[in-house]
C-alpha cells in the first residue's frame, strides 16, 4: 500500500520528533537602547541611540535596509541592520532658526523629531525632542549685545569684543560673566558700552566695560543702595532705598563717575532711555510720583519731554497732563502711561508723527502692558503682541504672540523677550519701529543654553 508524502512526514515526526514549524519573521518591533532626552541644547550632538528590529517571536530583522529622515543631520552606522537586527544611530539636532514671518514657526519652545524607517514601513522608530533654550529671570538689550539674569548670575551675549554675534541666521549662545566674590546680580541694565548689576546682598551698583573682559566689575563710588537701575545716553541712574532720591553716574571709556545725587521730586518710579544710534551722549529720564505726576529731563529733540519743546532740559520740568497716571515707561521716541481707566497718554513726535510735542491720548487696544519704543508702540496682552506706529494698528507676526510674555526695549534697533517660561528671545530689528513696511522687523532670535 503506498503512503502518501504528508503520512510519511507524520511517521517520521512520531517516530523521530519533529520541531514547532518556523513562521516567516515579522511584523517587526523595535527595542531602543539609550533613547534621546526629553530636551537638549539646539545644535547638540546627542548620544548614541542603539535601534533593535525583531519579531515577536525575538527572530531579528537581519540585514534589510533602513533609512533616516528628520530635523538635522541623522547618521546610521550602516544603510542595513547587522545580522541582529541592530543599527545605531547618531543625530545632530540643528540650531533652531529664528522665527521669521515669512517661513514656518516652529512650536514654541520647540521640537525636534527625526525617524528611523525599516524596509518599506515594516517598522519605525520615532524620536523626539524639545529644544532647550537659554531662561533668565530679568533681561536687557543694547545696540548689539544684550544680558539676562538667571539665580543671581549674569549672562551675556551679543557683541562682546571678540564675542560678535555673526550676521543671520544669528545662532546666540549666553557666556557667564565673573562676578566680583560675594556678589549676586538682581538686575542688569546695559547701554552701548557699559553693564551695570545691582547686587542682590546690598543693592550697590556696579558697572564693567563690556570691552574689557568679562570680569572687571567696578563698584560705583558714593551710590547708596538703590531700588532699580535705569540706563540713559552714557549714563545710570537708580532711586535710593531709603528716600527714593535719584542717583546718577556717567561712564565714559571704562571709567565709571562717582554717583551724585539729583534734586527731583520723589518718585515711586524712574523710567529712563538712551537717545540716538549707540545710545547717544545723554539720554532721558522721566520720572512718576506717588500722585500720579511725570516729570521728564534730559535729551528733547523729539519732544521726549513732553513740554511742547525741543529744547534738552538739564532739570526737570513737569509733564501736563489732565490726569493721573498709574504707568510709565520711556522710550527713544517718548514715553507712554495710562491712567486708572487704562487711557493711554503718549508724547514725544517719533511715536505721535507730525512734529507733535506735547502728550496725547493714543487709542490702544487690549489691557496689557504699554511699551514705547522709537515710532512704535507695543502693547502685550494675553492675545499677543500688537504694534501701533502713530496710533495705525500694524499687522502681527506669527510666533511674536507665541513667544513673547515681557519685552525689555531698549537701543536703537535691539530688544530681547522672555518666553512664557523664561526663554529669551531677542531681535536685531523687530523694535526698528522706523516704517511699517519694513520686512525684517518679524526676525525674532533664541538664546541658546550655553
Amino acid at each position: 500500500m503506498r503512503r502518501s508524502p504528508h503520512a510519511l512526514i507524520l511517521l517520521a515526526c512520531t517516530l523521530f520528533g519533529c520541531a514547532d514549524p518556523v513562521s516567516p519573521p515579522g511584523p517587526f518591533l523595535v527595542t531602543v537602547t539609550n533613547a534621546p532626552p526629553a530636551s537638549a541644547k539646539p545644535g547638540a550632538v546627542l548620544p548614541e541611540v542603539t535601534l533593535r528590529f525583531a519579531d515577536a517571536n525575538g527572530t531579528p530583522a537581519a540585514n534589510h535596509p533602513v533609512r533616516a529622515s528628520g530635523d538635522g543631520t541623522i547618521q546610521l552606522s550602516s544603510d542595513v541592520t547587522d545580522g541582529s537586527g541592530r543599527v545605531r544611530v547618531r543625530w545632530s539636532l540643528p540650531l533652531w532658526p529664528g522665527l521669521d514671518p515669512s517661513g514656518p514657526t516652529p512650536g514654541l519652545p520647540g521640537e525636534f523629531s527625526a525617524s528611523v524607517e525599516l524596509g518599506d514601513g515594516d517598522a519605525v522608530a520615532e524620536f523626539t525632542t524639545s529644544a532647550r533654550l537659554f531662561t533668565a529671570e530679568q533681561v536687557d538689550a543694547a545696540d548689539g549685545f544684550a544680558c539676562g539674569v538667571r539665580v543671581g548670575q549674569l549672562w551675556c551675549w551679543g557683541d562682546l569684543g571678540s564675542r560678535f554675534v555673526t550676521p543671520p541666521p544669528r545662532h546666540v549662545s549666553a557666556l557667564r560673566m565673573t562676578l566680583p566674590a560675594g556678589v549676586m546680580a538682581m538686575e542688569v541694565r546695559v547701554n552701548f558700552g557699559t553693564i551695570c548689576i545691582r547686587d542682590a546682598a546690598t543693592d550697590r551698583p556696579w558697572c564693567l566695560d563690556r570691552f574689557e573682559g568679562t570680569t572687571n566689575f567696578q563698584p560705583i563710588a558714593g551710590a547708596p543702595p538703590l531700588q532699580e537701575l535705569v540706563d540713559h545716553g552714557r549714563g545710570f541712574c537708580g532711586r535710593a532705598t531709603d528716600d527714593s532720591r535719584v542717583w546718577c553716574w556717567t561712564t565714559k571709556d571704562g571709567v565709571f563717575a562717582t554717583a551724585n545725587p539729583v534734586e527731583t521730586p520723589i518718585f515711586q518710579l524712574l523710567t529712563g532711555q538712551s537717545s540716538g544710534f549707540f545710545a547717544g551722549q545723554r539720554g532721558h529720564l522721566c520720572g512718576l510720583t506717588h500722585d500720579g505726576v511725570v516729570w521728564c529731563w534730559g535729551d528733547n529733540e523729539d519732544g521726549q519731554i513732553g513740554d511742547g519743546t525741543t529744547t534738552p532740559r538739564d532739570v526737570p520740568v513737569q509733564v501736563a497732563l489732565p490726569e493721573p497716571l498709574i504707568s510709565l515707561r520711556a522710550s527713544q521716541g517718548g514715553a507712554c502711561g495710562a491712567t486708572a481707566s487704562d487711557q493711554i497718554w503718549c508724547w514725544g513726535s517719533a511715536l505721535l508723527g507730525g512734529g507733535v510735542l506735547t502728550p496725547q491720548i493714543v487709542a490702544l487696544p487690549g489691557t496689557g502692558p504699554v511699551v514705547p519704543n522709537f515710532a512704535m508702540v507695543y502693547r502685550i496682552g494675553p492675545t499677543g503682541l500688537d504694534r501701533f506706529i502713530h496710533g495705525q494698528p500694524v499687522a502681527r507676526f506669527a510666533g511674536l504672540d507665541e513667544a513673547m510674555r515681557v519685552v525689555e526695549f531698549t537701543g536703537e534697533r535691539h530688544a530681547c523677550a522672555l518666553g512664557a517660561g523664561g526663554e529669551v528671545w531677542c531681535s536685531w530689528t523687530i523694535t526698528d519701529g522706523i516704517s511699517a513696511s519694513i520686512i525684517d522687523t518679524g526676525f525674532l532670535w533664541p538664546v541658546h543654553e550655553p
